[in-house]
């Protein structure tokens, strides 16, 4: 445990990262909040997760802050962010994720040296957490789940976190509501769910939507169920293709519920096949058993943090995994995923939860 002298009673966590990294962190909010319960938190995250983070129970207030974009249009109101952060003098800051680049090192020394914590908590990717006082090791190399990494720096804050802390996502009565209403006007209520979430922020983690189709048919088909298809802001589009192409008939979610209405949702569900994407982390904290899918990711440091044996299957595909010379490209290695592939590791999911296997 770091020598704090006191106990802080004004802490900063930033996490300018995306809703799968803030799904994650979500025991370690919790533990950090049980720990500090009469200190006022302020969650900093990205412009993309700040809606959620604003109904976190764990912190008193969320910010958006993308970091200190340097020479952009936008460095003036980011700066003027940061400048009211250095006005409520907090005693810690602590920044959950990884600095992956040199660029990344600069613009978090900056925001820490700006703020001006009394303490500086932080993981030492590779040495770049230079500014820290406290530093957690921590290498890209060392393929630890980013919740485990998140797990080791809050342990030398005094903040342990709970087998029981998995379950630590909030969900209001009113998204509860909304889900289980847009459920109910598709189909009646004994229907047995299966998402399909096809979407994601990188174009590399895409698969065909029409393998969607084919894979969400089988399903339904076979046993019985039926598809609800999910996805975020402009993901609309994507869910109306692979629902058209289908022969049953699907609900379309996608933007059609806010991302906690579809954290609801996914609680519910059988079964959900999904991209690397923020959904698939809701469904393991969940204990939703998922199939998902995966190109070019990393998913022992970027995938599920301690997923549940028996409760998920990882597809990967045969094609070339180097990373794409561009994020906004497709992945060989995503494309050369099959549909029975996917399906397969589907029922066998269903198949090992039926019989209480998992």
């Amino acid at each position: 445990m770091a020598d704090m002298n006191s106990v802080p009673s004004r802490i900063l966590v930033v996490l300018c990262a995306g809703l799968g990294d803030l799904i994650i962190a979500a025991p370690v909010l919790k533990a950090l909040r049980r720990t500090f319960d009469r200190a006022r938190i302020t969650l900093a995250v990205s412009s993309q997760a700040l809606d959620y983070a604003r109904l976190c129970p764990y912190a008193d207030e969320a910010v958006a802050l993308d970091g200190l974009p340097l020479l952009s249009r936008r460095a003036w109101g980011q700066l003027t962010a940061v400048r009211a952060l250095r006005a409520r003098r907090f005693d810690l800051a602590v920044n959950l994720y990884e600095i992956s680049t040199f660029r990344g090192m600069l613009k978090m020394a900056a925001l820490f040296a700006a703020a001006h914590p009394r303490l500086a908590a932080g993981r030492d990717t590779d040495g770049r957490g230079f500014f820290y006082s406290v530093k957690s090791p921590d290498s890209q190399q060392d393929r630890l789940n980013h919740g485990e990494h998140y797990a080791r720096l809050a342990a030398l804050l005094g903040c342990k976190v709970r087998p029981e802390d998995k379950a630590a996502l909030w969900i209001t009565d009113a998204a509860q509501a909304a889900a289980a209403a847009f459920l109910a006007r598709h189909a009646a209520p004994d229907t047995v769910w299966f998402g399909v979430n096809p979407g994601s922020t990188r174009k590399s983690r895409l698969w065909r939507p029409e393998r969607f189709a084919k894979v969400a048919d089988a399903l339904a088909f076979r046993h019985g169920m039926r598809a609800v298809i999910t996805g975020g802001p402009g993901e609309g589009p994507l869910a109306a293709e692979i629902a058209a192409a289908m022969k049953s008939q699907p609900a379309v979610a996608a933007e059609r519920l806010a991302f906690e209405e579809s954290l609801a949702l996914i609680q519910g569900l059988r079964l959900l096949v999904t991209t690397h994407s923020s959904l698939m982390h809701a469904a393991n904290a969940f204990d939703v058993p998922f199939v998902a899918l995966c190109g070019i990711s990393d998913m022992n440091r970027d995938g599920p943090y301690h997923p549940a044996p028996g409760r998920y299957a990882v597809v990967t595909g045969t094609g070339d995994k180097k990373t794409s010379p561009s994020q906004d490209e497709a992945s060989p290695a995503m494309l050369a995923i099959t549909e029975p592939a996917v399906i397969g590791a589907a029922e066998e999911l269903l198949r090992r939860t039926a019989n209480g296997q998992d």
